[in-house]
C-alpha cells in the first residue's frame, strides 16, 4: 500500500492488549483496501506520529 494513499488508521486494543502494550493496526487506504498489523509496542504513539508524519514531504 502506498503511503500517500492511506486515509485512516485504526487502533483496535483490547482491556488486556492494553494492560499488556499491544494493539491491532489497520491502515485504510483509498478504495477501502486494508492492511492490518499488530503492535506491541506504543500502539497509540505509532498511530499518533503516522498520522503527524508529513508523508508527501511539504
Amino acid at each position: 500500500m502506498n503511503l500517500q494513499k492511506i486515509e485512516t488508521v485504526n487502533v483496535e486494543q483490547s482491556i488486556p492488549g492494553g494492560l499488556l502494550g499491544f494493539a491491532n493496526i489497520t491502515l485504510i487506504g483509498t478504495g477501502a483496501q486494508k492492511e492490518k498489523f499488530v503492535v506491541s509496542k506504543n500502539p497509540i504513539k505509532f498511530r499518533k506520529a503516522f498520522m503527524e508524519a508529513d508523508i508527501n514531504g511539504n
